[in-house]
């Protein structure tokens, strides 16, 4: 599998961007009722078409640029691999923000909890004021109960 840096995929998509939230481009370009999500055109249908029209050129529209529609489908198949290899990468930056954040939210928790001893290290009131405010216990949400006929 081609790996791609982040640069290199940033380069790379720019010469086929287009600006689609443009309304002018909206009403041109995309069909009447379609959204973007339901225009993602599967691969077979792309190959499919285009090998079809490329091969009976008679059963396409005159107003269709066959080397253009080629084009256009290269370019897709390109993006989507492009797409596929971001979307690999984003989710190894969730994981690894979330395994990060984690194992720093634990030692932050163990940091406060000697924090608190009374034995700490002088100058440290502030920082523990600020720890002290995240960290605090939330009362609880539950009504007081009433004692049981069996206590009383």
């Amino acid at each position: 599998m081609e790996r791609h840096r982040i640069t290199d995929v940033s380069v790379g998509v720019s010469p086929f961007s287009l600006n689609v939230a443009r309304p002018s481009f909206r009403v041109r370009s995309l069909h009447r009722g379609a959204s973007r999500a339901s225009l993602r055109v599967p691969r077979v249908i792309r190959t499919v078409t285009v090998a079809t029209a490329l091969a009976n050129p008679g059963i396409v529209p005159r107003s269709v640029d066959l080397e253009d529609l080629r084009a256009r489908a290269a370019t897709l198949t390109r993006l989507a691999e492009i797409q596929r290899t971001l979307h690999k990468l984003n989710e190894k930056v969730e994981d690894t923000t979330t395994k990060l954040g984690s194992d720093l939210y634990g030692v932050a928790r163990s940091v406060y909890s000697v924090m608190k001893s009374p034995a700490t290290v002088p100058g440290l009131t502030e920082r523990k004021a600020k720890l002290g405010q995240r960290f605090a216990r939330k009362a609880s949400s539950r009504p007081n109960e009433a004692p049981s006929p069996a206590a009383a």
